[in-house]
């Protein structure tokens, strides 16, 4: 059995290091053929806030009006809906979707958010059911808009989904676009 150390090289690089890289390369390989296999590619639509929420509707996919949530100070802020049960199928006939991404357009601090995605009747319920998503962000103050992925697996279409943002400012704001996508099954 051969010891390695922090020392040993290979190619002039630490072996260490190269296991790592290795481990991490197969790590992201397997990551990979496993989300293509279980994840169906379809269109993708993105909605933004609906000028007036009426008729089970809060989203609108004809619209540059981005939904905006405001955190608290130091905590979650009030949430937004972002879908109510008229928004999907956004294809009619389509019985699920999947809340894919989010692009952020705009931001009032350039510190620390946390943003949620909840699913469920109400914020409170999704909260309770453990049926939530997170994603971190940072944004400089001249950046460009890039989506996020968001992981929350497949739901019925007609289902609610709702919105906080959390950061150290009070009322710190968050301007975003959601990228949803419908499935046959």
């Amino acid at each position: 059995m051969t010891t390695v150390n922090a020392s040993t090289t290979v190619y002039g690089a630490p072996y260490v290091n190269l296991l790592g890289t290795l481990a991490e390369s197969i790590t992201e390989t397997l990551a990979t053929v496993f989300d293509i296999e279980e994840h169906s590619h379809n269109y993708e639509r993105w909605l933004g806030k609906l000028a007036v929420p009426a008729g089970g509707k809060v989203a609108d996919e004809a619209t540059l009006t981005p939904f905006q949530a405001a955190s608290g100070s130091n905590t979650w802020g009030t949430p937004i809906q972002l879908l109510d049960v008229n928004d999907t199928p956004l294809v009619a006939g389509k019985p699920r979707f999947d809340p894919h991404r989010i692009a952020v357009v705009d931001t009032s601090q350039t510190t620390t958010y946390r943003i949620r995605i909840v699913v469920g009747d109400t914020y409170a319920a999704g909260i309770a059911a453990n049926t939530y998503t997170e994603v971190m962000l940072r944004v400089a103050a001249a950046t460009r808009m890039v989506p996020i992925d968001i992981r929350i697996p497949n739901q019925l279409s007609g289902t609610k989904l709702w919105a906080s943002v959390w950061n150290a400012t009070n009322l710190a704001t968050v301007d975003f676009f959601i990228g949803v996508h419908d499935y046959n099954e």
